[in-house]
């Protein structure tokens, strides 16, 4: 059966930036690392972003304050505030009939000015489509911030993920499932189109291209990889635009063959699918279908499976293709909005590679075009996987399906409930896998070093002198995309060694 879960309003979870304080001894230290003069963008003229007078920020060669009130007065500036211990900054308002740029120059010009930039502005450091049951909460799977009894961050950090990539227009994901209603309002935009005939797919058990779902599963599937995100309908797919192909391998049951399942596989791989989600299972292992799996990996495609709702260890009482262990696969097990495991999931310490969401799921349903449901089951947690799997093809094109299989099992959040039953030990966490920081050193004596990534994101540096034992150093937040800094202990040190991550 399935069930609607309540809608809530929107908000950020708990320990998120949104939410998460600064503490002001970090606020200090950024603003003196920050670099001197930085342009900004210039708002629209005469009135910025919200309608408001246009700004400046701006400080006074030390020692002539004085001289730069009278040039307010001259330019009609009115001084809304001036910060007395940090540096004499100063936010000074425009009259509107003054064009900023210019007036700004004429600061320039003045020879009574440090610095002086346009007001420019800020978003939060995490992308939120508009989608109703994303921001009503009902998506916890995407962002739990604790609602229904959930744990705050007991989720794959999507928002935080999307601030870096969210698209993948051209990827083209295989759902082989009982088909899907390509018609629904949040899918059709997202559905892939045979470039011969306009089809979304193929029904081999009817021997025809018209995938429809008569069951549900497939749609429900679909959706959790890419539902259209960010157009004011329904839910939002890990995935906000994607290539969708149908293949209908399942009858109205729920029950389909091998020769079916080859024949859809045989087509997707045909027509470029680079992620296969296979969120069935079976007692029997087709040696064809194996084969073809592997076949799959050699031409760059991920494969992704759910373990099952048997509750039994995979290791011991393995189920199909699930349990094949094949280097481009990865076999996913369903977890609970606490950060536990769903009873009902497999599971395999050797056999599954890591958990994902996958309990009271809500996502488009078959039973008419503007049709949700919410399911649960080891088969939306692969959907949940799939759609990471295309994300981070997206941000890792040159990757071969190996490189993306280690990504997300590195990836992932451990958790206790998962110890000792994945691979992994881990629950997925799509922002770890994708928002990777850089690091450069610049020339100097000393040397400075660079971290370059998303801005308002969180990272921790980190510290060595012999690249095996690794010290956490500090907590950054970028308030560009980059931020230069100089390590204080660098000269009682003969050699150092930095690397930086991503925030828990």
């Amino acid at each position: 059966m399935c069930s609607v879960e309540n809608p809530r309003p929107h908000q950020a979870k708990l320990g998120s930036r949104a939410q998460r304080p600064l503490r002001v001894g970090l606020a200090i230290w950024l603003f003196y690392a920050a670099t001197p003069g930085a342009a900004a963008v210039a708002p629209d003229a005469h009135r910025d972003a919200f309608g408001r007078l246009p700004r400046l920020l701006l400080r006074a060669v030390p020692g002539r304050e004085v001289e730069l009130q009278s040039l307010h007065e001259q330019f009609g500036g009115r001084v809304l505030h001036t910060s007395q211990r940090f540096g004499g900054w100063q936010v000074v308002e425009l009259p509107r009939t003054v064009a900023p740029a210019a007036v700004m120059q004429k600061y320039q010009q003045s020879g009574l000015i440090a610095q002086v930039e346009l007001d420019a502005p800020i978003q939060a450091a995490m992308t939120l489509p508009d989608d109703p049951f994303f921001q009503s909460g009902a998506q916890w799977h995407l962002n739990n911030y604790g609602q229904d009894g959930g744990i705050p961050d007991a989720d794959v950090d999507a928002p935080e993920a999307w601030d870096v990539v969210r698209e993948a227009p051209d990827l083209i994901v295989a759902v082989l499932d009982s088909g899907v209603r390509w018609t629904h309002e949040d899918l059709r935009a997202n559905v892939w189109r045979n470039p011969r005939d306009g089809s979304p797919g193929l029904n081999p058990i009817a021997g025809t291209h018209d995938p429809w779902d008569d069951n549900g599963h497939g749609t429900h599937v679909a959706g959790l990889i890419g539902a259209v995100a960010n157009n004011r309908k329904g839910v939002s797919g890990v995935v906000w635009r994607v290539r969708l192909m149908a293949i209908k391998v399942l009858d109205g049951s729920g029950n389909g063959l091998f020769s079916d399942a080859l024949i859809g596989l045989d087509f997707a791989l045909t027509n470029g699918a680079r992620v296969l989600n296979i969120s069935w299972t079976s007692t029997t292992n087709s040696l064809a279908f194996s084969n073809m799996l592997w076949q799959a990996g050699q031409v760059g495609v991920v494969v992704v499976c759910a373990a099952g709702n048997t509750g039994a260890n995979l290791d011991l009482f393995p189920v199909w293709p699930a349990a094949l262990r094949l280097p481009c696969q990865l076999t996913v097990a369903a977890s609970t909005r606490t950060d536990d495991r769903y009873l009902t999931s497999a599971f395999g310490p050797q056999t599954v590679d890591l958990y994902a969401p996958g309990v009271s799921l809500y996502s488009t349903a078959s039973a008419h075009d503007s049709a949700y449901a919410s399911l649960s089951g080891t088969s939306m947690a692969a959907a949940v996987v799939s759609g990471a799997v295309a994300l981070t093809i997206q941000r890792f094109p040159e990757a071969n399906p190996q490189e993306i299989v280690r990504r997300l099992r590195d990836a992932v959040d451990v958790r206790p409930a998962f110890q000792g039953r994945c691979r992994s030990g881990g629950r997925l966490n799509l922002r770890r896998i994708v928002d990777l920081p850089r690091l450069e050193i610049v020339a100097g004596n000393p040397p400075l070093l660079q971290c370059m990534g998303q801005p308002g994101h969180t990272y921790v540096l980190w510290v060595s002198s012999d690249l095996y034992h690794w010290s956490s150093w500090t907590q950054v937040v970028l308030s560009s995309n980059n931020l230069t800094w100089m390590d204080p202990d660098f000269a009682t040190f003969p050699s150092r060694f930095y690397r930086a991550t991503p925030a828990p």
